[in-house]
């Protein structure tokens, strides 16, 4: 392996606001930015190799069908010959010239991989301890999360966790039946639409950041930070991740950031609109409060009382 600088890593959730802080990292040109790796649409070429469940989960069982792909990933190995299989257009021919360009790009001026990786939580030790990687760990109020769910309509496949014997094994015994039923309720529908949103939205808030509360615990070299602080104060915490991530943040970015935080802009993404960068960061926090009823509201705040008590307060309600 030949990495010479760390690469870096932000995790979290879904809709936790890792993709906009990606973006605003990768204003820095000592990076490349890479996306979601563990996404099931990642292309070819980029990852070589398609995992088979949400929230995949890398450990000593299974670690050997990853080294080499992510060993390629922070090194900028792209591998066209893989991508040339799923080529069905034009338009795919230019995305693959484009990210062998990047990748290249960043060979050649010896750039950091960035790792925008969500669905990353369970895996981030094994590549830590692999790869070297400096994390970025975002957290993001329940009813926020699963507001952003109700928004999109963002469903979760719970076959996927227990398709996973080792996660359930390591993360998930205690939820491992409300897993399986509501993994027998998708069954039984044939949809994903059950049990309702907000309750999916409630299991997968619990599942994740008690794991966070975990990771916390045992990586102290790894930065912490809510999703709420940051849109609050953007300049003031983006330097704190400029500087966990060693780099140089200059007049310029600042700049830039202020641009997409300030409060000219919407508070609000366009309906059905995943990932809007340039928003009021600060009236963005309590969106939550006119996209959920009172009663969601309190069945949020009841169910997840147990670990969200660890990050917020009463008045965060």
């Amino acid at each position: 392996m030949s990495i010479k600088k760390n690469p870096l890593m932000i995790i979290g959730a879904h809709r936790s606001g890792t993709t906009f802080t990606g973006n605003m990292v990768s204003l820095s040109n000592e990076v490349a930015y890479i996306r979601d790796p563990f996404a099931k649409y990642r292309l070819a070429g980029l990852f070589q190799l398609k995992p088979d469940n949400f929230f995949t989960y890398i450990n000593s069982d299974n670690s050997q069908k990853f080294v080499d792909r992510f060993s390629k990933i922070v090194n900028f190995n792209y591998s066209i010959l893989e991508e040339f299989s799923n080529m069905k257009n034009l338009k795919d021919v230019k995305s693959l010239l484009k990210d062998v360009l990047r990748f290249e790009v960043a060979k050649r001026k010896n750039k950091r991989p960035l790792l925008k990786a969500a669905t990353a939580i369970f895996s981030a030790e094994w590549l830590d301890k692999e790869f070297g990687f400096r994390v970025l760990a975002l957290i993001r109020h329940p009813a926020a999360f699963i507001s952003s769910l109700k928004r999109l309509n963002i469903t979760h496949p719970f076959q996927d966790f227990l398709n996973q014997q080792k996660l359930m094994e390591d993360y998930l015994k205690d939820f491992e039946c409300q897993i399986i039923e509501y993994s027998q309720l998708q069954k039984k529908h044939s949809s994903q639409n059950v049990p309702d949103i907000i309750d999916q939205g409630i299991l997968l808030w619990n599942i994740i950041y008690s794991t966070v509360i975990k990771l916390k615990q045992r990586n102290p070299h790894w930065l912490f930070l809510k999703h709420e602080d940051i849109s609050k104060e953007p300049t003031r915490y983006f330097k704190q991740i400029y500087d966990h991530f060693e780099l140089s943040f200059t007049n310029e970015i600042e700049e830039k950031i202020v641009s997409y935080t300030s409060t000219l802009n919407p508070s609000e993404a366009k309906s059905g609109e995943w990932n809007s960068l340039k928003r009021d960061s600060a009236s963005n926090v309590k969106n939550w409060k006119t996209r959920l009823t009172l009663e969601e509201i309190e069945r949020i705040k009841l169910n997840t009382k147990k670990f969200a008590d660890r990050f917020y307060s009463e008045e965060d309600w």
